[in-house]
């Protein structure tokens, strides 16, 4: 992912361009193990940036731009990372993901289901219930 570009580097103040600078090099991207690492680390970059502007009393239009940029930053710097994340979430959602079932086999399942199965309407004593209700019981209880 390319590298954003910064919203106006003339309006800011050069100690903050070089505290950027610094905190970008500085960034522990080896120690991001999980996407919660990841939001953390995000956390504590936006907080940085809230404290900095403020410290050099940026207007709040350049406080929002500075802070989009910065996060996209971070982002592009953890690319690779969160990359390898997301193949290991699809994978690990694929494995729990039951296939289609035909349509023939759905229709015949509710047929099933419908007629004698726990889905089933049937006179019961004195009312019209499902099989449901009085199948799955030890005893029954009006």
């Amino acid at each position: 992912m390319p590298e954003p570009l910064p919203p106006s580097l003339d309006d800011l103040p050069l100690e903050l361009l070089r505290d950027l600078v610094k905190r970008e090099a500085a960034l522990p991207i080896e120690r991001l193990r999980n996407w919660a690492d990841y939001w953390a680390l995000c956390s504590v970059e936006k907080d940085h940036i809230a404290r900095s502007t403020r410290r050099y009393g940026l207007a709040d239009a350049d406080r929002t731009a500075l802070g989009t940029w910065w996060e996209a930053v971070v982002a592009s710097a953890c690319g690779e990372r969160m990359a390898k994340w997301r193949a290991e979430s699809r994978a690990s959602h694929h494995r729990y993901v039951r296939a289609p079932q035909s349509r023939l086999r759905n229709a015949l399942f509710q047929l099933r289901l419908n007629t004698v199965g726990p889905g089933a309407w049937c006179w019961f004593g004195n009312r019209h219930t499902t099989i449901r209700r009085y199948t799955f019981r030890l005893r029954w209880r009006p």
